[in-house]
């Protein structure tokens, strides 16, 4: 029976004999539920539609709880496993709650069920029955082998009665780290989930999908499935880290899919140009005809959405226009009304409303589907064409829709174009409610019981919506926070401002030190301001704080949500404006923030010794130029040949500076002074912690520190023509607010000579 099916996911079933009369019908509801959101959960990920994975519960049948819970499993479309502690006569016989006759019938009729070809088998072991000391053996040992192989545990178990052999049987599922769900009947409307035995949550239909979705991740990998997880959930620079790692061989004949994914996912981080390239390299080639016609629509809608976003970025009507008629021709080539509504949009923002109303009155007869992208579709065609109570009617059924945040930002941001070419209120959208994202803020715990602030951090969590959480665990405070945010199933997201053991080591208190690994082991991310070193300092305190808060406000910007700010005090929580990063001035003296930017030119080996002077006078004279409007925030400079090392005080100033000298390297002629060598400029900019000293050699200030190397490591794999930062320098600018440039994603990068691998930016003007 335990033999290893290739699809299956098994439930082990456990508890009480006895389940009170009064409450036996709400624990039988509880326990439906509960099963019915574990099959919810394994079909929403299911790896192959043609391949089902299978759901098994595995069961002793004895009187209570045992029946109760397989006869439940059946009726949700569970198949039955039976393990038998003893021969089934001897097991009859130890059926003796004066329900005996009823009890033995169900267990009969649960075992011709168990029977292929409709159920799993019967296991029946060797349990000597016939003394009080045997059966206790023998339930035991029966008790084990439902567990052995279990998936989930499902216990009906009352809280007094955990030293039962149901609940030693619960202790034994924990310590395997098989994840058990608990209905308690004193409390028989609500099962509560546990992972470990110090961990409980409300085993909601959140926390089930979860589990669950992990469960299948590890027993059935399905890369282009987690990739579509990250790509809803809004990560989408995972979900490029993820794709562009994934080899061939690991995705089998779904090339076209990952190459898909991994444009798609490029697209919706704002990197227009380099999604195209990369759609142009890896699906441009292919002939549609020979996809799908569903895939080969969305492949040929995917040109046509880089396009879209090039033309909004460049506030070009003709290059909307373009986009346009890119969708109309994926349209007649293979229907949809996807491609036909986003022609009908970007046909109104290039200026041809009667165009675009024909083909919004189109799109009503093409978008009949009920599901939310038939009803968003239709909203939209009604926005263009301007009629607003229907519009707002079927946006509010299309917003009762279960879709993930990233869809809905994606239509949000879309409507809110057409509402302003229309000249309509953005009222309009307010249905289309996304999860807000929080930045949370920490103190030390001075009282012994955390129960009371935990209980205010979840009431303002509640009413705060939050779906994504950013922050840090740098004192009790953070780390009661993160603990609150994952047992309500926020997204967590973590800074912290090195290596997470040495930091334990050298910040946390011993009694939190457990939790605190808790919480990074639960969180979705982790970022580090020093990737490769340990400094403990305010300043790079400071800097974490910073940094989760830039993160914070990029990831809501992707999502068209809103950033609230969480800070903790002793016994309560509050929602405060601005955070506040406290920083001693003094003691930041000796180590402060700076941005590091270094500087070459590709071409400058292939420059003749006759060209030297006009490169030294002509070019870099026009870089000096570039550079002098931000000398006030120029803290340190130096050169070598063709390089350039400048220390800013302002990340913002650094940026601008990079952008500044990448326009002047841009417009350079070099012929008209003669240069025989096509001169292209290179830019990295990082923010670390630097140590200001006075340079012996030199006999001036100037900076020393690993992050210098970091940055200048970083110079030589950024591309000739570009400027790369890393998410430090990039965090800093989305704390920044700066909207005259944007900061594209492309990739965790290794960085020259070794010194290690780096989330890295580009950084482009906007227009």
């Amino acid at each position: 029976m335990h033999q290893e099916h290739p699809r299956a996911i098994r439930v082990a079933a456990i508890g009480h004999r006895v389940i009170a009369p009064k409450v036996r019908a709400r624990v039988a509801e509880t326990v439906e539920r509960v099963l019915l959101n574990i099959r919810a959960a394994v079909d929403a990920v299911s790896p192959a539609p043609h391949s089902p994975v299978k759901l098994v519960v595995v069961s002793p049948m004895a009187q209570g709880a045992d029946q109760l819970i397989a006869t439940s499993a059946m009726a949700a479309g569970y198949r039955l496993a039976a393990v038998l502690p003893a021969s089934q006569a001897d097991y009859e016989r130890t059926f003796d709650l004066g329900t005996e006759d009823e009890d033995i019938g169900t267990f009969r009729d649960l075992i011709a069920k168990a029977h292929p070809p409709d159920g799993e088998g019967c296991l029946i072991l060797d349990g000597d029955m016939s003394s009080a000391e045997g059966r206790d053996l023998a339930f035991l040992a029966c008790a084990d082998a439902v567990i052995q192989g279990a998936d989930i545990v499902m216990a009906i178990l009352s809280k007094e009665r955990w030293h039962s052999q149901s609940g030693q049987t619960v202790g034994d599922a924990l310590e395997r780290n098989i994840p058990t769900i608990v209905i308690a009947p004193e409390a028989p409307d609500e099962a509560v989930l546990l992972v470990r035995h110090d961990s409980e949550k409300i085993a909601s239909e959140a926390a089930i999908r979860k589990i669950v979705g992990a469960l299948m991740e590890r027993i059935f990998p399905n890369p282009l499935g987690k990739a579509k997880s990250l790509l809803a959930a809004g990560d989408c620079l995972a979900a490029i880290d993820f794709l562009r790692n994934l080899p061939d061989e690991a995705v089998g004949q779904r090339l076209v899919e990952r190459d898909y994914l991994l444009t798609l996912a490029l697209a919706r981080t704002g990197a227009s140009r380099l999604a195209l390239e990369v759609f142009r390299s890896r699906l441009g080639p292919l002939p549609l005809e020979d996809l799908p016609v569903a895939l080969a629509r969305d492949v040929g809608a995917l040109e046509a959405r880089c396009l879209k976003d090039l033309g909004y970025e460049r506030g070009s009507a003709e290059g909307l226009l373009a986009a346009a008629r890119a969708y109309e021709h994926v349209y007649q080539r293979f229907g949809g009304y996807y491609p036909l509504i986003n022609a009908a949009t970007l046909t109104l923002l290039g200026g041809d409303h009667d165009r675009a109303r024909s083909l919004a009155r189109q799109t009503l007869t093409e978008a009949t589907d009920s599901d939310y992208w038939g009803q968003v579709s239709r909203a939209e065609a009604l926005l263009i064409l301007e009629d607003i109570e229907e519009a707002a009617a079927t946006l509010e059924a299309a917003s009762a829709a279960p879709v993930p945040p990233s869809d809905l930002a994606t239509t949000k941001k879309q409507l809110l174009r057409v509402c302003a070419a229309n000249g309509l209120p953005a009222s309009l959208l307010s249905s289309m409610h996304i999860p807000a994202v929080l930045y949370y803020q920490g103190r030390d715990i001075s009282v012994k019981d955390t129960a009371k602030p935990n209980e205010s951090i979840r009431s303002q969590i509640r009413k705060l919506d939050t779906g994504f959480a950013y922050g840090s665990l740098s004192n009790t405070g953070d780390i009661l926070i993160a603990e609150t945010l994952l047992e309500m199933d926020v997204e967590l997201n973590l800074v912290l401002p090195y290596r997470a053991e040495e930091f334990a080591r050298a910040c946390i208190p011993a009694g939190w030190s457990a939790r605190f690994q808790s919480c990074i082991n639960g969180a979705k991310s982790l970022s580090l301001v020093l990737d490769n070193d340990v400094l403990h300092h305010a300043c790079v305190l400071a800097m974490s704080a910073r940094q989760a808060m830039g993160l914070a406000r990029y990831r809501a910007d992707k999502l068209a949500s809103t950033v609230l700010n969480l800070i903790n005090r002793d016994g309560g929580a509050e929602l405060i404006d601005d955070p506040i990063v406290e920083q001693d001035a003094e003691a930041c003296e000796a180590i402060v923030p700076r941005c590091l930017l270094f500087a070459d030119v590709k071409g400058f080996s292939k420059l003749p010794e006759r060209n030297i002077d006009a490169f030294v006078q002509r070019f870099m004279g026009a870089q000096a130029q570039a550079i002098q409007p931000f000398a006030s925030d120029i803290e340190f400079r130096a050169t070598a040949g063709d390089g350039i090392f400048l220390v800013f005080k302002t990340p913002l100033l650094a940026a601008e500076c990079g952008l500044a000298m990448q326009r002047e390297a841009g417009g350079f002629d070099r012929q008209r002074f003669g240069i025989e060598a096509d001169l292209q400029l290179r830019i990295a900019i990082h923010y670390g912690p630097v140590h200001p000293v006075h340079d012996p050699i030199l006999d001036a200030p100037s900076f020393a520190g690993r992050e210098i190397i970091r940055a200048a490591r970083m110079e030589p794999i950024t591309p000739p023509g570009e400027i790369f930062v890393t998410e430090q320098l990039a965090s800093a600018l989305f704390l920044a607010g700066a909207s005259n440039y944007r900061c594209d994603y492309v990739g965790i990068l290794p960085s020259a000579k070794s010194f290690g691998s780096f989330r890295m930016y580009s950084i482009k003007a906007r227009h």
